[in-house]
């Protein structure tokens, strides 16, 4: 996990997130899954770092993503693959269980079996629930891997506009 991380290290983190890319389009599953946790901590559903592996979390989830992906076909939603592959982010750690096997089934079920959830660091928690810095991770996102204008998204064009949006909520 992270330390003190200002929302500068954040963005570079969220603009640099290992996705799939299928048919020259950007995989958006982890995209999504972070708008559902940024909404679930601005409704109060979420009130800690401590993100559960849950029902209500599938469900935000699908709803999520019906809002953002088109129904192309080149992705399917599936809550499964994000939750577990954010891993390889520095900010995000699986909880595992007692019963915890190390096996390279990623269904869900095997998910809920194997971890009680994930922990994101603390700050980055402190700035989902800000609601300017929150804000700015809504739109890094958005624009950065749910945006038909960005495909294969452009850092520069991203951080550019966003860091725009960023100085007119401070202003």
């Amino acid at each position: 996990m992270l330390n003190n991380m200002t929302l500068n290290g954040y963005i570079d983190c969220l603009l640099h997130l290992p996705v799939n890319k299928k048919d020259n389009l950007v995989a958006p599953h982890k995209a999504v899954l972070l708008l559902t946790i940024l909404e679930l901590i601005k409704s109060g559903e979420i009130d800690r770092p401590f993100i559960p592996l849950t029902k209500s979390l599938e469900k935000a989830f699908k709803a999520t993503w019906n809002l953002y992906v088109k129904s192309s076909g080149s992705f399917k939603c599936a809550l499964n693959y994000p939750f577990y592959h954010l891993s390889s982010s520095p900010f995000w750690t699986l909880v595992k269980l007692p019963s915890f096997e190390c096996r390279k089934e990623y269904s869900l079920s095997a998910l809920k079996k194997s971890f009680a959830g994930a922990v994101i660091d603390e700050d980055l928690f402190q700035l989902m629930k800000d609601d300017a810095s929150r804000s700015v991770i809504e739109n890094i996102l958005i624009k950065t891997y749910l945006s038909s204008e960005y495909p294969t998204h452009s850092s520069a064009n991203v951080v550019l506009s966003t860091l725009a949006i960023f100085l007119l909520t401070v202003a």
